[in-house]
């Protein structure tokens, strides 16, 4: 490379910084630089932009090694939330918006799990959103899995590529059903892409073991990552850990679609625990889930499994 070469790079990258910066966000690698702040609270506010901000608690009671990510899309004073926490997380979160002046307009829910839902009647919104496929979710929460905790209806529903608007943003729908059956990804101005728990980081950093839970599917999780082969200039918005830029993530969606491969040839206890040593080497964190994972490996992928939200 000649010196002028490399000055013309130099000059390219620090001009890309520069216009990243002035849009409020810069990806290095695979995390993003942001402003993050602690409160006087529990939670952590993460402005990734003026206009996309994170409210962050590492107090996950099921799993208290994940923190739990509620992200704000806002239009002025008027907020659009993905998902809720729980009802002590939006109760602090509320009262931070109600002395801000920020009202809580809408409420999507990424799937309907206990640590996305349970908070969401604190804040009143008049849209409450979820997928058509929420109801067999909501009775488990309700009636099983929390049954002291305050679980909402929801009064709307979106389907597979449904598109809305909020104030100047726009968002897409698109079904995932890998974690579990209602999981969506949320395409916010086809610049950020909220996963949902398709991909968790723990408290630490480090990339989880994904996890099916009781209606999710393998081939939900593949159809997922395949999608977002296609959309690498995007920003991940995870719910449980900071952001990911999906341009530098190639590796990390190819060794999870990887990992799927290989679970559905686990047949026996020594392959299943050689794959999961396999990618704890990698770095990944919460291998317990990789015994639950294997309980999938007896079910069929079925084609329209990978279509349904």
């Amino acid at each position: 490379m000649t010196e002028k070469q490399s000055t013309e790079m130099d000059i390219t990258a620090r001009q890309e910084q520069k216009n990243a910066l002035e849009n409020g966000c810069l990806a290095i690698g695979q995390e993003m630089v942001y402003r993050e702040e602690k409160t006087d609270g529990e939670m952590k506010i993460r402005t990734i932009t003026d206009e996309v901000v994170q409210y962050v608690f590492e107090n996950d009671w099921f799993n208290p090694e994940l923190e739990i990510c509620i992200t704000a899309v806002f239009d002025g004073n008027r907020a659009l939330l993905i998902d809720a926490g729980y009802s002590k997380q939006a109760e602090e979160l509320k009262a931070y918006f109600d002395k801000l002046g920020v009202t809580v307009e809408m409420i999507l829910l990424s799937h309907y799990h206990p640590d996305h839902t349970e908070g969401a009647h604190v804040f009143k919104a008049p849209r409450l959103i979820a997928s058509r496929q929420y109801h067999a979710n909501y009775i488990m929460c309700s009636q099983n899995w929390d049954t002291a905790g305050t679980y909402a209806i929801p009064n709307d529903i979106f389907d597979e590529g449904d598109e809305f608007s909020f104030g100047v943003h726009q968002i897409r729908i698109v079904g995932s059903g890998g974690h579990c059956r209602c999981s969506v990804m949320l395409h916010i101005d086809e610049t950020f892409i909220h996963l949902g728990d398709l991909l968790m980081k723990d408290i630490a950093g480090d990339i989880t073991f994904p996890c099916i839970s009781r209606d999710g599917s393998i081939g939900g999780y593949l159809s997922s990552f395949k999608h977002l082969e296609s959309h690498t200039d995007a920003i991940a918005l995870l719910a449980h850990g900071s952001p990911i830029h999906l341009r530098e993530a190639k590796v990390l969606l190819a060794e999870n679609a990887a990992y799927f491969e290989r679970l559905t040839h686990c047949t026996d206890s020594r392959f299943s625990e050689e794959v999961r040593a396999a990618y704890i080497s990698k770095g990944w964190s919460f291998s317990k889930w990789h015994d639950i994972n294997l309980k999938f490996t007896r079910k069929p992928i079925l084609k329209d499994e990978t279509d349904e939200i």
